[in-house]
């Protein structure tokens, strides 16, 4: 039999979330993720869809049977519990690996934003560090927030986005998407764009101290210029952008930057489905993800948010 379809959804326009996906445990990330969540479709008017995986592969029929019964009625709780807030909300509940049973769910029932505790056990058994969020930061459709277990959601929701950006359009985008989909309701009053200058391994072996200092130097003077120009296709507001070029690694520097300057959201694009871009490559995701004080939102040029962020934005 033919596989079916992909649901239709027309993006959201800008400054709107319409579908807001979150993937479901009754652990604290994901306690956290469906906090986060419900702020943000009590601010646009949002629909929630509940996901939760039960992993059952290495279960009994009667054993998953149990798992089945009792993830249903934890899912109900939590549903009940975000009725009460005056949203609308649909939940499902499936067997199956926990990643991908939320990129069906997605495909199925396509969504603007996707939100996923970090770390967090959507399914029966915890996976590996990583894992899920990875997996859906390279699969989904959507942008991807990720959020931080034991994070307390402030009011406003969003005063600083901090923008880790290698110059490449998929990071303007990310950026955008913060702005127009997450922050839209209450605009961020400051903005701080981070370039990170990489040191190539090889720099040492090749090159004398002064040498590599002038390549350095160099290399950060070309990228505060660029900096420089980063931002002015984005729509206008009244905040403040604040520029850094640093040397050092990106996977460190993003998470120094975001706990110095007390960002409340991090925004990073990625170059296409098949991997991420030099910002969040192997372990620098990780980090990234995982160990950042706030929420981390993933964006992709080809995901249908970001293309109605860039139409609506007035850029091409």
């Amino acid at each position: 039999m033919p596989e079916a379809a992909p649901a239709s959804h027309d993006p959201a326009p800008r400054g709107t979330l319409r579908v807001i996906m979150v993937a479901v445990d009754f652990a604290d990330p994901a306690s956290a993720a469906v906090e986060y969540a419900s702020r943000l479709a009590l601010l646009h008017g949002a629909e929630l869809t509940l996901v939760h995986a039960i992993e059952a592969d290495t279960l009994t029929a009667p054993d998953t049977l149990d798992l089945e019964a009792a993830g249903t009625e934890s899912l109900a709780r939590i549903e009940a519990s975000v009725r009460a807030r005056g949203l609308r909300v649909r939940s499902t509940a499936e067997v199956g690996a926990a990643d991908g049973v939320v990129l069906d769910a997605e495909r199925r029932q396509p969504a603007d934003l996707l939100v996923v505790g970090v770390g967090a056990q959507i399914g029966g058994h915890r996976p590996g560090l990583g894992r899920v969020a990875d997996r859906l930061v390279r699969a989904a459709q959507a942008p991807v927030l990720a959020v931080p277990a034991g994070f307390q959601t402030p009011d406003p929701m969003v005063r600083t986005i901090l923008v880790a950006t290698d110059f490449s359009r998929e990071s303007e985008i990310a950026a955008r998407t913060a702005i127009t989909l997450i922050a839209a309701p209450s605009p961020p009053s400051r903005i701080v764009v981070l370039h990170g200058c990489d040191v190539p391994a090889d720099y040492g072996v090749v090159a004398n101290a002064a040498v590599l200092s002038k390549m350095l130097a160099d290399e950060e003077l070309a990228a505060r210029a660029r900096l420089e120009r980063w931002g002015r296709d984005l729509p206008e507001s009244e905040w403040a952008i604040e520029r850094i070029v640093r040397q050092g690694y990106a996977a460190g520097l993003i998470g120094e930057e975001a706990r110095r300057v007390d960002a409340d959201l991090i925004a990073v694009g990625t170059h296409g489905r098949s991997g991420l871009s030099r910002l969040l490559l192997g372990s620098v995701a990780e980090r990234v993800l995982h160990d950042a004080p706030c929420p981390v939102l993933v964006a992709h040029q080809e995901r249908a948010g970001d293309a109605a962020a860039v139409a609506a934005s007035g850029t091409a």
